[in-house]
């Protein structure tokens, strides 16, 4: 069963690869973005028409694509000061519950974000100044979540394994 498991995972962090890659490229374009149209507007009185909606949905997509790769590096906030003073089998215990509350937190709200594509494109809401449709988004940031989740179910059932090794 286990090598089921890591052939899923290595194709889930081979997305998250992905996903980082596009989260790289969007923070590029906006880097580029925002001098280009300080410049058009300081020295040419124009400016990049929605802008502030390429920024606004770009840094969405960057933040929930890097979500999944950040989790596998374990970049993110932990407190681990009462936890690594438990032994080895106690800490992959309440690791691997810790990610089974965030795995469900996880699901959950990719669920409602894809709930809310479907009410957005069902009210064909488009962006202010380029027209854009906003369900592509939300649909895009729903599957980068349902990614992340799928990362952090890997690392719960890894550190319930470690347990199950260590008795």
């Amino acid at each position: 069963m286990w090598q089921y498991i890591e052939k899923a995972e290595k194709v889930v962090t081979a997305l998250s690869k992905f996903f980082l890659i596009c989260a790289s490229i969007i923070i590029l374009f906006i880097m580029a973005l925002i001098p280009v149209d300080i410049l058009l507007r300081y020295f040419f009185s124009q400016s990049i028409t929605g802008t502030y909606e390429l920024v606004e949905m770009g840094t969405a997509l960057m933040i929930f694509f890097a979500l999944a790769m950040t989790h596998h590096y374990r970049e993110h906030i932990a407190i681990g000061f009462l936890v690594d003073r438990l032994s080895h089998r106690v800490r992959n215990f309440i690791e691997g519950s810790v990610e089974a509350v965030v795995f469900i937190v996880v699901i959950v709200m990719g669920y409602q974000l894809w709930e809310h594509a479907m009410r957005i494109m069902n009210r064909s809401i488009i962006t202010t100044d380029l027209g854009l449709p906003l369900y592509p988004f939300i649909i895009i940031v729903a599957g980068a979540t349902f990614i992340f989740a799928a990362k952090v179910l890997f690392n719960g059932l890894s550190h319930f394994r470690e347990v199950a090794q260590k008795s």
